[in-house]
C-alpha cells in the first residue's frame, strides 16, 4: 500500500500509495504522532478520492484502524524562507534549532494561545514549517505571524492548499504565508 519508510513517531515523510498492481495511486505526507497514530496530508484536489480509497482498504475487521477526515477542524498555515526560523523564534519558546528540531521532524509548539503541529517541512526549497492548527486559532497566529514578520519584509504566497485525511488525527486546508 506504501511505497515509502513508514515515518518512526515524531517524524513525518512523504509517501506513494500504490494499487495492487504497483501503480501509483497517490502521495500523502505520512506523519507519526505515536506507534500505530498516524495523520495524512492530501492534496485539497484529492482529498474525496483519497478517502474513498483508504476507506476501500480498511481492514475489514471494523476495529484495527480507525479513519477519520478532520479537515474542517484543522488549518495549515507555511512559515517558509530563509529567515523563517527568526520569526518563529519571535512568537514561540521552542527549540526551532537544528539539533532539537530536525528536517522531518514533528513537534507541538505554543504561538499564542494556540498549540500547532509544526512539521519542519516545506516543498518549496527553502527553510519552513507547516503549522497545523485547530481552525478557531488560525487567524490569530496569522496575524502575530504578520505583525512579527513585518520587519523581515513578510508576504503571502500562493500555494495550493492541503486537506487532510487521517488515521485518528488529521489536519485540513489553512493559508499559507
Amino acid at each position: 500500500m506504501v511505497t515509502g519508510v513508514v515515518p518512526k513517531p515524531g517524524r513525518t515523510a512523504l509517501n506513494y500509495f500504490c494499487n495492487a498492481s504497483g501503480g501509483i495511486v497517490t502521495e500523502m505526507t505520512v506523519t507519526s504522532f505515536a506507534a500505530e497514530r498516524y495523520w495524512l496530508i492530501s492534496a485539497a484536489a484529492g482529498e474525496r478520492h483519497d478517502e474513498h480509497w483508504l476507506r476501500e482498504h480498511l481492514p475489514t475487521d471494523g476495529r484495527s484502524v480507525h479513519l477519520e477526515n478532520v479537515s474542517a477542524r484543522y488549518g495549515t498555515l507555511i512559515v517558509v524562507g530563509p529567515r523563517s526560523r527568526e520569526l518563529l523564534s519571535l512568537l514561540t519558546s521552542a527549540d526551532l534549532g537544528n539539533e532539537a528540531f530536525p528536517w522531518l521532524a514533528l513537534r507541538t509548539i505554543e504561538i499564542g494561545y494556540a498549540k500547532a503541529f509544526a512539521l519542519r517541512v516545506n516543498y518549496v526549497g527553502e527553510l519552513g514549517w507547516e503549522l497545523h492548527l485547530p481552525v478557531e486559532h488560525v487567524l490569530s497566529v496569522y496575524d502575530l505571524l504578520w505583525e512579527a514578520g513585518e520587519r523581515f519584509g513578510i508576504s503571502d504566497y500562493v500555494c495550493m492548499q492541503w486537506t487532510a485525511c487521517g488515521l485518528r488525527n488529521a489536519i485540513g486546508p489553512g493559508r499559507a504565508i
